[in-house]
């Protein structure tokens, strides 16, 4: 997670998922299989940065 206050909210989820999705793959994991067993990167990331803000993620 970003430390500090975050400039483009959008950039930095879309930097993140891309992110973990990359190191996923390097690490043999399929995107199928995260997105099986969590659903959407995206979501997964904003409900986080909600959270660590203070806004409670439904």
């Amino acid at each position: 997670m970003p430390e500090g206050a975050i400039g483009d909210p959008v950039l930095a989820v879309t930097d993140l998922a891309d992110s973990a999705m990359k190191a996923a793959g390097a690490q043999g994991i399929a995107s199928g299989d995260i997105n099986e067993e969590i659903g959407s990167v995206y979501e997964v990331i904003v409900n986080a940065l909600q959270r660590r803000r203070g806004g409670g993620a439904d």
